[in-house]
């Protein structure tokens, strides 16, 4: 009896106390580790082991934290797990990921708090990925300053980021169609560089000047600025106006030309307001000073009337006159100088009026009509 009661306290304490279990076992039922001090059910080390069945775990202590168990599926190749899910808010993290390895991140990245940051693939241009996928960046390390990031436009394509910027004198000798150039000492308004033909730099916009109103022309008044000019203006309908004068070497056309006090139809100069000369005792003069401006003969109800015309044809050399009969009689006879071709007849009635235009012939020394005049009316 004594016996019995002595194998039965000694199966109690075995029962209790801790236990080394060797070689194999296989669990069957349930394992309630509920009310354990500690538990450790997964086989730990530094590295996961070269071999392994599926199914087994494996505990990683050089893993970073979070991150230390390896799941075996299938037989010999783990699989780690990750502590949170990729949606997942995740600070102060330093993690390497395996090369080759594709890892997607969803939602904000912030790296405003970060030492370093290192977004992009860095290498020479020569290393540079013959294949890219859209979106990507990759840093040429040898590329010229400030144009060293280049960006995956279309799959395998990679493009070089065009901005740079420095002084006009340190403006690349050669650039790509595309490239554009700040330069930090050029005229405020005009400091980009266009290279819209390989190796040619082409400056663009222009400083724009004076107080533009509705209708002005526009002109350079340098090399750098346009300016607005307040002497010519073009109507709705494309009609100019000029308050000053207009030097052409040749007007052709048959539009109106507004300048000032004349009008330009086609070849021919009309008067809005000119030179009033009047034909006294017979006779008047026209010269360098009256032909200042288109003139007005006022026939002054004299039956005859010689003209004399000297060849200094001063500012212009086309003149638009406009002769008129006095209000009571008309004159019968009108004398042209030698040095006047084509002048009109005397004509019409009391009150009337006529018009002709005409060119100042420089080789020749003499004034031309350049048609037979208007019809008195």
């Amino acid at each position: 009896m004594k016996s019995i009661a002595m194998g039965i306290t000694l199966w109690a304490s075995l029962l209790y106390a801790q236990t080394v279990i060797n070689g194999d076992r296989t669990l069957k039922g349930s394992w309630d580790a509920s009310g354990a001090a500690s538990t450790r059910p997964v086989k730990t080390g530094t590295a996961t082991p070269a071999t392994c069945a599926s199914g087994e775990i494996f505990f990683n202590t050089n893993a970073p934290a979070g991150q230390n168990l390896y799941l075996c599926q299938p037989d010999n190749t783990w699989t780690q797990l990750s502590a949170t899910a990729s949606t997942a808010a995740r600070t102060d993290q330093s993690n390497t990921y395996a090369a080759n390895t594709v890892q997607t991140f969803q939602g904000t990245i912030d790296a405003s708090g970060a030492g370093v940051s290192l977004p992009a693939k860095s290498g020479t241009k020569a290393a540079m990925p013959s294949t890219c996928t859209q979106g990507a960046f990759y840093f040429a390390t040898d590329a010229e300053a400030n144009r060293k990031i280049y960006t995956c436009s279309s799959t395998n394509t990679w493009t070089q980021v065009a901005y740079t910027q420095g002084t006009i004198a340190a403006k690349p000798s050669t650039c790509g169609v595309g490239q554009i150039y700040f330069a930090t000492d050029a005229v405020a308004g005009r400091n980009l560089y266009l290279c819209a033909t390989a190796n040619i730099w082409s400056q663009t916009g222009a400083l724009v000047g004076g107080t533009p109103a509705a209708n002005q022309m526009a002109f350079w008044s340098d090399a750098n600025t346009i300016a607005s000019d307040d002497k010519v203006t073009r109507d709705a309908s494309g009609n100019l106006t000029a308050s000053g004068n207009i030097t052409a070497g040749s007007v052709v056309g048959g539009n109106t030309l507004n300048a000032g006090a004349y009008t330009l139809f086609g070849r021919y100069f009309w008067t809005n307001a000119g030179a009033s000369l009047t034909c006294a005792s017979g006779a008047v003069s026209f010269n360098a000073a009256n032909m200042a401006s288109s003139l007005h003969v006022d026939l002054n109800n004299q039956a005859t009337c010689a003209i004399t015309w000297d060849n200094s044809p001063a500012t212009r050399q086309v003149a638009w006159v406009v002769i008129c009969n006095g209000a009571t009689t008309p004159t019968t006879t009108l004398t042209w100088p030698a040095n006047v071709r084509g002048g009109m007849a005397a004509g019409g009635t009391a009150g009337q009026c006529a018009g002709q235009a005409f060119m100042y012939d420089e080789v020749a020394s003499r004034w031309q009509a350049t048609g037979p005049g208007s019809s008195w009316n």
